[in-house]
């Protein structure tokens, strides 16, 4: 993937340029602009998801001779546009940064202009989805402006006061504002506005991560995984590595495609394997096809079967084994049982065999 210098232009005065077109990949990186002019020149940065649609990052951002202005982590991707604009000549604007393998829905997410002091929706984050964006509120007023955001996880019109997290923001003509790192899950809400007479473009971009919260499913390779719901592996194929975190697992793990440790992350969850997986890791409880589990409890482990359990191979158990049931062997054989020491344990044959000569010779 591409890192470092991903393209630069010196754009034509008053007319909007495209500065780079993501391809399928997500674009994680920033715009640097400066100019040679002896007068404030004012740019425009802005991604298009369409031929008119541009979702503004900075409007008529005024730069004075002699000075640079540096936009923070942009994110788009899916075939949006990088477009720029500069009111004079002589104006480079650069992009730098990295290109990363990314099919969510990530990048610009979505924008809208708020006025008459109306709260409108601004962005939901998906079902089962947990999301990182950054907003950018501009002012498209010739005099300041007030902005006011907000998270909310019910409909847009219970909207409460204490969810505000921005109240009354000044943002000065041809200026902008700019809050990141606000994180989202589940179809959480953002509620924007503005006060009346205003005119405010709030524009929302980031990341998007679908295996990150609520159920989710895997069958690639995972490293140091963190589910906020559970996690569940389909078609056999997952692989993990690392400290693994989740409400609950299901799905058939392989002992060789298991390497470090799993946490329930929630305590009295579980950990479910439908395959013969040799390493169990770090939980309350392990099922193994709803027929034999075992409970953890100050590291002591307590096996049960709550039906029957079949093993194929070979089974090796470290310590002491309590069942509460029948032990059906199906005709096979116990071996390598130690010689009895109580009334109650069970015995070998040599164990068997000695004392019969013995008996055997007294009765003589």
């Amino acid at each position: 993937m591409a890192f470092g210098l991903l393209g630069s232009v010196i754009p034509n005065p008053s007319k909007n340029t495209v500065l780079y077109i993501s391809a399928t990949d997500l674009i994680d990186g920033k715009v640097a602009i400066s100019h040679k002019n002896f007068e404030d020149v004012k740019v425009r940065v802005a991604i298009t998801t369409g031929a008119d649609n541009l979702n503004y990052i900075h409007y008529n951002r005024v730069i004075p001779a002699g000075q640079t202005l540096q936009t923070n982590d942009l994110f788009f991707g899916n075939g949006q546009k990088l477009v720029v604009h500069s009111s004079h000549a002589n104006t480079q604007f650069l992009l730098y940064g990295e290109v990363i393998d990314d099919t969510n829905d990530s990048g610009i997410l979505r924008s809208v202009t708020t006025e008459k002091n109306k709260r409108v929706l601004l962005y939901e984050a998906p079902a089962e989805t947990s999301t990182v964006v950054n907003i950018n509120a501009y002012n498209f007023q010739s005099f300041a402006s007030k902005a006011r955001l907000g998270i909310t996880s019910g409909p847009v019109a219970d909207f409460e006061s204490s969810e505000y997290i921005e109240y009354n923001v000044k943002i000065e003509p041809t200026d902008s504002y700019e809050r990141r790192g606000i994180k989202l899950s589940n179809g959480q809400k953002l509620v924007c506005s503005s006060d009346d007479g205003s005119r405010i473009g709030f524009t929302v971009y980031g990341k998007t991560d679908e295996a990150a919260a609520g159920a989710a499913v895997g069958d690639g390779n995972f490293v140091n995984l963190t589910a906020q719901g559970n996690f569940s592996v389909v078609g056999g194929g997952a692989s993990i590595t690392g400290i693994v975190t989740a409400a609950s697992f299901d799905g058939s793990i392989d002992a060789d495609q298991l390497s470090g440790r799993i946490n329930s992350a929630v305590t009295g969850e579980k950990l479910v394997f439908g395959g013969n997986s040799a390493v169990l890791g770090v939980a309350n409880t392990v099922f193994f096809n709803n027929n034999l589990t075992t409970n953890v409890s100050d590291n002591v482990a307590t096996v049960s079967l709550s039906d029957s359990i079949n093993v194929a191979q070979n089974a090796s158990v470290t310590g002491t084994l309590s069942v509460g049931s029948t032990v059906n062997v199906l005709n096979n054989k116990v071996t390598n049982v130690a010689t009895a020491t109580s009334n109650t344990d069970a015995t070998n044959k040599r164990y068997v065999d000695t004392r019969s000569v013995a008996m055997s010779i007294a009765l003589s």
